[in-house]
């Protein structure tokens, strides 16, 4: 059920979320007008697991594609040494620091969470 079939952060997709102080898995169910998405949470199932919550509290933790990869280096040497670097070229590092930190994170729960439906019996 929570396998990333779709790009963050659109319908289908998996996310991280802060829930009581530690990182949860999140699948994005509804996307609202109003920019807020409808998730269910972790191993929760029915009405009980379901949270809409703003854009802004879901983090993307989805592998970097080659070219991020690529993109993030040419960051780093740009950046390596000076005293000041545009606040666009900033931000565009340090989304792409947290997404290659939050990655990992996604995975291992995502790979839990499927060895729990394995023995539960169902299909993931």
């Amino acid at each position: 059920m929570l396998d990333n079939h779709a790009p963050f952060p659109l319908a289908g997709s998996a996310a991280l979320i802060n829930l009581d102080g530690r990182r949860a898995l999140a699948r994005i169910n509804l996307v609202h007008d109003d920019g807020t998405r409808t998730v269910f949470i972790g191993n929760q199932f029915g009405a009980s697991a379901t949270k809409r919550v703003p854009l802004t509290e879901l983090i993307d933790g989805t592998p970097l594609s080659d070219a991020e990869v690529a993109e993030l280096a040419k960051l780093d040497r740009e950046m390596a040494g000076k005293a000041r670097v545009s606040a666009k070229k900033l931000q565009r590092f340090n989304v792409l620091m947290d997404r290659q930190a939050n990655a990992p994170v996604l995975e291992g729960l995502l790979a839990r969470h499927r060895r729990s439906l394995e023995r539960q019996g169902q299909a993931a």
